[in-house]
């Protein structure tokens, strides 16, 4: 019997077998790939959390018959545990090719040398169900990796039940309004007067009213409308009355037939007045007849019948049902006084809701309404009437926030990008809400990669008590990640000031051991990236990298704005080793930019020398700058000179944060430049048909046109050279560049905001902030932010209505206004007309060229559109229709305009200036051959970071490849 035993069967078996000393590898280790034994058809695991790491993947048969194996190879060592399942074996790779699952000597070390390339990779050995299995990897079928990646993710709102069309816009289009934009939907900012001037509104009121039911108003009513002169009967609105309701209104009030009617309203009004007085507050609104605002305007100017009474005293906000009686002035005057005292009344007594429904229903003072509940604590109330009246953003999200509800008003201030309004509004009033404001910014700017942009956020929270510990925390985290990202090529000046500010000066980031050397350091000592910034700074010294001089005033500069001894902070540097840079730093700036130090940087070097207790050197400066001649100023314009060499002509490029370039050659090469032109990286990239970088970080967009129409989305990682894809897209047109975080597109019909933390996720997804559902017959030709909104020109490209140009705004409130563009006719000024414009949004749109001639943009009206239609028709005849190019001018960017040369043998004349008067501005002189265009112009920096409110860079390219960089505000060309 014990011959038969199992168990000394199965000892006998296993007699001699090479059993491995650890037949799994650790899990939580990094390792160069994972295995999976699965069931023959059965799906494998889900790779798409791994897939960024992945280099290939395999599958096939582990033996005949038997089951399969899945094999992932990864780029670098990656730690599977908690992404695969528990079943996946780790592999280790080895220099001969093989990738196995096991060790088979205890002594054998868990981290084996890698292979020379993973292509080198090429036999798999498992030890599965107690023995040794191996398989060629060749005779395992390689599967794509595309699948990883999802189609693109096209997030719109949800329909809604249609509305009017605004005033601006054709009856006969699309219904669109400001509730089918985003799930919330709130007002423009309404002009509020410091001390409301009651009498003088209400007198207007009347005037108005009185104007328009004169028997001569509608008469020329109606001979407009015969005519063809009067706005369209959507710019009426749905409740204003039409000629004939308006006569048959005059005959009526203005006969015996109206004398009931007139009674009954005396009689309500009487009425009414008793029940305040009873203190039956409750139904004497419900009885109580609204005088109305605006609104009322928009009502039937003669009542029919008396106003129904109110079945509840809820906030209704809906043009067009207010009822405004024909009162004389003293009347309209003392029933508005009567209402303003009761809401008084009211409101002292504490029963802020009715005082706000009286404001509200009664007098149209929606603001005042909100205000009103808010001082009651009717939090929620305040926030719905908000909403549904369209108050400004600012005060929407503080009352949702102060209602509790938090998620609903951060996503309100993404969908607006309104932060730092909020930050502004919020600062020393609750701290609490700045806080959880800044919180929510810094968060999209991070998911973003836009770490230096959250230091420039969060400057002004580091003094305050209670949390300075924990954000200088979160602050040092975003430095060494900031200069991570910038390290490459030199650091930005306001980069490395900050470095150089914020550092311990201990062994923990930059040692001060041989500073006394500087900036002859032989060895820096130091902990993560901050050693490298004084490095750099040691070579700018030097005079040992490109325009040092430029740089060193740039540092100089920007030393002086953020450096604050009384900042804890700041402490070590100015405790420290402040006196010894400073000196060397401001020594330095003479020696090599003396041509670029006017008055105003030596009145900053002062400052600074000042601040690091520098006396000595301090007043000798000041001594200097009572023989400084004050130098008349310089006009920008330069002559490009002939090419040295001939290159690929770059024809696509944007400018990145850090001020380095991403340029895309016509020989399909995309390269990356840093910020003097040095060659960082390249790779062959084809059909790309725009590059846009994404805010201030290292991401950038790549848009590669597709042979199907369609474009396909990439996000490069500038700083990691990865691509990652994000999908196909029908992208008819986007905007040039990204505010912090939205990027204005064209997708098919819709128009909208896409969601840029979305865009730069691990697992990208295209998502719309808010959206505008118009249609695909419309083609956007230039967009542009504001500060209320966002903006967008579109052309027609329909048959019937070919060429037509209209401008579009939409507000943070959700409100839509259309307007016509009507471009000057062809033969009009007995010249070509202008075909390139520039657009300060939302109205002005003037040609480039030197006389600047404006195109008329105009509300929309029936007879303007026909009158827009007869100009498009006439320029698609003489085939200039559709070809108009328009230069948005948002985030302080100038524009450029060419003119031909003035006669044979004559230079041409490219100039870049802003739209305002007394602007800078700079011309090149340039062979008419060599076709000089501007690729791409910067946005004005933060005002965090610095103070002025234009931008200054913008990079040229030539025919023949060369790159050039012009600063506006130094006139300084960088030829690369």
């Amino acid at each position: 019997m014990a011959r038969r035993s199992h168990a000394i069967r199965r000892s006998g078996e296993g007699a001699g077998r090479d059993f491995p000393a650890s037949p799994t590898l650790p899990r939580d280790l990094p390792w160069d790939g994972a295995a999976m034994v699965l069931a023959p058809g059965a799906p494998g695991p889900d790779l798409r959390p791994l897939r960024e790491a992945l280099w290939g993947v395999w599958r096939g048969p582990l033996e005949p018959g038997g089951p399969d194996v899945l094999v992932a190879v990864f780029q670098a060592p990656t730690a599977i545990e908690g992404v695969l399942p528990a079943s996946a074996l780790p592999l280790t790779g080895s220099p001969t090719g093989v990738l196995s699952s096991f060790r088979r000597r205890p002594d054998e070390a868990l981290d084996p040398a890698p292979p020379a390339s993973r292509e080198a990779l090429r036999r798999l050995e498992l030890w599965w169900a107690g023995r040794l299995r191996g398989v060629a990897l060749d005779g395992l079928v390689r599967q794509p990796l595309a699948g990883l990646w999802d189609m693109p993710r096209l997030t719109l709102h949800a329909a809604r039940s249609p509305t009017a069309v605004p005033a601006t816009a054709r009856a006969e289009r699309p219904k669109v309004s400001g509730e089918d934009l985003a799930p919330i939907s709130h007002a423009a900012i309404p002009v509020v007067k410091n001390a409301p001037d009651t009498l003088g509104d209400i007198e207007a009121r009347l005037r108005d009213l009185e104007e328009r039911t004169k028997l001569s108003s509608i008469f020329r009513q109606a001979m407009d409308r015969l005519q063809g002169r009067g706005p369209g009967r959507s710019a009426n609105g749905e409740g204003e009355p039409g000629v004939l309701q308006n006569l048959m209104g005059w005959i009526r009030w203005h006969s015996p037939l109206g004398n009931r009617l007139k009674g009954r309203i005396g009689e309500r009004m009487r009425q009414v007045e008793r029940l305040f007085a009873a203190g039956d507050i409750d139904l004497a609104l419900k009885l109580a007849i609204a005088l109305g605002g605006d609104a009322a305007r928009r009502s039937k100017v003669y009542p029919n019948s008396l106003p129904e009474m109110r079945a509840g005293l809820d906030f209704r906000v809906d043009g067009g049902r207010f009822f405004a009686p024909l009162l004389d002035g003293v009347g309209m005057i003392s029933l508005h006084s009567r209402y303003l005292a009761i809401a008084e009344r009211l409101e002292k007594e504490g029963d802020h809701r009715r005082a706000a429904y009286i404001h509200s229903q009664l007098l149209d003072d929606h603001r005042k309404a909100v205000m009103v509940l808010e001082a009651g604590g009717l939090f929620a109330e305040a926030a719905k009437l908000a909403l549904d009246s369209r108050m400004p953003p600012v005060m929407t999200i503080r009352l949702l926030y102060k209602a509790g509800q938090t998620d609903a008003a951060l996503a309100l201030a993404r969908r607006t990008g309104c932060f730092d309004e909020l930050a502004e509004d919020s600062r020393g009033k609750d701290a609490r809400f700045h806080i959880l404001v800044i919180e929510a910014w810094t968060d999209v700017l991070l998911a973003t990669g836009q770490p230096l942009r959250a230091l420039q956020v969060t400057d002004a929270l580091t003094s305050v008590s209670g949390i300075a510990a924990v954000l200088t925390a979160a602050r040092a985290r975003w430095l060494a990640e900031a200069l991570r990202l910038d390290g490459e090529g030199g650091f930005q000046a306001e980069l490395a000031a900050r470095a150089l500010l914020a550092a311990s000066w201990t062994r923990a980031d930059i040692s001060p051991q041989g500073l006394e050397a500087f900036p002859h350091m032989p060895r820096i000592e130091g902990e993560g990236p901050f050693p490298a910034v004084l490095a750099w700074l040691q070579t700018v010294l030097r005079s040992e990298t490109p325009d040092a001089g430029g740089e060193l005033v740039n540092l100089l500069q920007a030393l002086t704005r953020l450096g604050r001894p009384d900042h804890p902070e700041q402490a070590a540097f100015w405790r420290g080793p402040a006196a010894l840079l400073v000196e060397a730093l401001v020594l330095g700036g003479f020696a090599m930019a003396s041509d670029r130090l006017g008055r105003r940087e030596l009145l900053m070097l002062k400052h600074l020398l000042d601040r690091a207790r520098l006396p000595v050197l301090a007043t000798e400066l000041g001594k200097l700058m009572k023989f400084e001649v004050q130098l008349p100023p310089t006009k920008g314009g330069w002559r490009l000179p002939p090419p040295a060499a001939i290159r690929p002509a770059v024809r696509r490029a944007c400018l990145m944060g850090n001020g380095e370039m991403l340029v895309w050659r016509q020989s399909n090469l995309l390269q990356l430049l840093d910020r003097h032109g040095g060659l960082l990286w390249q790779q062959a990239v084809s059909e790309v048909t725009a590059l846009v970088a994404i805010g201030t970080g290292p991401h950038a967009l790549v848009i590669q046109r597709q042979e199907d129409g369609t474009s396909l989305l990439t996000r490069l990682a500038t700083h990691e050279r990865r691509f990652h894809t994000i999908g196909r897209v029908r992208l008819f047109a986007h905007h040039d560049v990204t505010s912090e975080g939205q990027w204005l597109v064209q997708i098919g019909g819709d128009i909208g905001g896409l969601d840029l933390a979305r865009l730069c996720a691990p697992e990208p997804a295209i998502e719309f902030l808010w959206s505008c559902a118009l249609t695909e017959r419309l083609r956007a030709a230039a967009f542009a932010h504001q500060s209320d909104g966002f903006a967008w020109i579109t052309l027609d490209v329909s048959p019937e209505r070919a060429g037509l140009l209209e401008a579009w705004q939409l507000r943070h409130s959700g409100e839509m206004t259309a307007s016509l563009c009507l471009p000057p006719a062809p033969g009009t000024r007995g010249e070509p007309p202008p075909q390139d414009w520039f657009w300060t949004p939302p109205n002005l749109l003037r040609a480039t060229r030197r006389d600047h001639l404006s195109m008329p943009v105009m509300p929309w009206s029936d007879v303007l559109e026909r009158q827009a239609l007869v100009q498009a028709r006439e320029r698609v005849a003489a085939e200039i229709a559709g070809r108009d190019v328009f230069q948005s001018c948002d985030f302080g960017r100038p524009f450029v305009s060419a003119a031909p040369p003035a006669g044979p043998g004559e230079p041409a004349s490219t100039t870049l200036e802003h739209t305002h008067a007394n602007a800078p501005r700079f011309t090149f002189e340039h062979d008419p051959e060599a076709n000089l265009v501007c690729l791409a112009r910067g946005i004005r920096p933060a005002k965090e970071s610095d103070g002025s409110g234009e931008a200054r860079l913008s990079l040229w390219a030539d025919e023949a490849g060369g790159l050039l960089v012009l600063d506006l505000a130094t006139f300084n060309v960088t030829a690369l």
